[in-house]
């Protein structure tokens, strides 16, 4: 049990958690209070017991300390997440699934000879990203239309993998020595601003469903907001503390 994997790789600060329950607290305390009408007799002040005589002012008093409530979790939240990660976290799951999809098109596209031996072809994005700057955006070409677009891909081949294929002559040519079918591939030496890889590159413009990248979009929102934890720790008390300001309006 020691060599579990954990399943997130951050916790929230005991400041940010005491804030988000103080937070919570107040919105549900609030809710209930308008939902059920509850009236205060008396609170506790400073020590103090102090009985209430109008009942009419306690839904501002409620309010006004709810108002501290969300001003205090917004200072830790942004001390926290500086730049809040939502975007980050949605945009990741985006380039997960857009690579499984790649992958597949790009799989198919290919000779069953790459088929067969998929555990050494690495499908490089069309939106391909390093941590300092995107060297590749999803982009149509040839002849797009409504439904369909195309964009170029490139594939990376396992050293194994491009030794059985490729052979450079005394010239230091690269010439192919086992007949391959390539179905439309174009073998590139070399790519640009890509160095981390060492052999060369298959290259073509696959034809893309748009529909499918709208949906890969939808799907990486609702991961976020159903199965991932960053939207119940930072964001859910957000969307909670707006409900008694939306009761202040009726």
């Amino acid at each position: 049990m020691n060599n579990q994997i954990k399943s997130r790789d951050r916790e929230l600060s005991d400041g940010l958690l005491r804030q988000r329950r103080n937070l919570i607290m107040s919105s549900i305390g609030i809710l209930i209070f308008v939902v059920l009408g509850f009236e205060l007799e008396t609170v506790r002040f400073l020590g103090n017991t102090v009985k209430l005589t109008s009942h009419e002012n306690v839904y501002v008093v409620l309010l006004c300390i709810h108002i501290y409530f969300c001003f205090r979790f917004g200072q830790y939240y942004l001390e926290e997440n500086h730049r809040p990660s939502f975007l980050s976290v949605i945009r990741s799951n985006n380039q997960n699934l857009e690579k499984l999809y790649f992958e597949s098109l790009a799989l198919k596209s290919l000779d069953q000879f790459f088929r067969n031996k998929k555990n050494q072809v690495f499908v490089l994005l069309p939106r391909l990203a390093t941590e300092d700057n995107e060297l590749y955006k999803l982009k149509s070409e040839g002849d797009p239309n409504f439904f369909f677009a195309q964009t170029p891909v490139y594939v990376s081949l396992g050293d194994e993998l491009y030794r059985s294929i490729f052979e450079y002559s005394p010239e230091n040519k690269l010439i192919v020595k086992n007949k391959v079918d390539f179905r439309g591939w174009e073998v590139l030496e070399k790519l640009e601003n890509i160095n981390s890889f060492k052999t060369p590159f298959l290259h073509k413009n696959l034809e893309y469903s748009r529909l499918k990248i709208i949906l890969i979009r939808i799907k990486s929102f609702i991961k976020y907001l159903v199965i991932q934890s960053n939207f119940s720790d930072y964001e859910f008390p957000i969307v909670l503390a707006l409900i008694p300001f939306l009761l202040s309006m009726y």
